[in-house]
């Protein structure tokens, strides 16, 4: 029998940067880690993001810090679990660390290829959750600006989707076709909407527009179906 191939899972892991009461991992220092601990493992992509967060100590005092998250997806494997594991377990060792949160979500739909079907379409459609993680890197010298992509989003994305849709900043990498690493600026549009074929016609069109405007190979596209949406008014 033909081995079953591994299904893609998204993980996402929040290291905050505080240590002790009065140091803090500096920008330098978690590119070095990143570069040494997390990239040898994962080659393949991540998303980092810069965040702030709080929780509560072991003491129960409420603390504030400012936080790397790095998001990345890979096949579900024991190898790659034990490398999440030996990930964690460097950061706590080198800066210091009480924990680092990790978030699993198994139940995702992932795409490079906008060929494949996106959403299952439910007969009752149900709000979901995709994420598209753009690239601003244009061929080997060029760059999407702020101002080109505030226009994107003006010109494309509203009219399209003129609510429940968010931006970020983030900084990706990935192996491009020759194997080379690439880091790049990008772009995550996090989009709230139903689960209709229209809705999912809707982003291979804002998917393709991207591509073609501004030279993009692929666009990762994550679908969460299993996510509870609620508007409170």
């Amino acid at each position: 029998a033909t081995p079953t191939k591994p299904h893609l899972i998204q993980e996402t892991l929040y290291f905050g940067r505080n240590i002790g009461t009065t140091g803090q991992v500096t920008a330098d220092q978690f590119r070095q880690f990143l570069n040494e601990e997390i990239t040898p493992r994962f080659p393949h992509g991540l998303t980092v993001y810069r965040a702030n967060g709080q929780f509560l100590d072991r003491s129960n005092r409420l603390i504030r810090e400012a936080s790397n998250v790095v998001s990345l997806v890979f096949p579900d494997t024991v190898e790659n679990e034990a490398s999440i594991d030996q990930i964690i377990r460097a950061y706590k060792q080198k800066f210091q660390q009480e924990s680092v949160l990790e978030v699993v979500d198994k139940d995702v739909r992932i795409s490079f290829d906008q060929s494949e079907d996106l959403t299952k379409n439910d007969l009752i459609p149900e709000r979901i959750q995709v994420d598209l993680f753009l690239g601003r890197n244009i061929g080997a010298d060029g760059q999407v600006t702020e101002t080109q992509f505030q226009d994107f989003l003006q010109r494309v994305v509203t009219p399209r989707l003129p609510v429940h849709y968010m931006v970020y900043d983030a900084k990706g990498q990935f192996l491009d076709r020759d194997n080379r690493l690439i880091r790049e600026l990008s772009k995550v549009i996090s989009i709230a909407m139903l689960d209709t074929p229209e809705n999912e016609q809707t982003v291979l069109e804002i998917i393709a527009q991207y591509k073609e405007r501004f030279h993009q190979e692929a666009v990762l596209t994550v679908v969460d179906e299993d996510v509870k949406i609620r508007m409170m008014r």
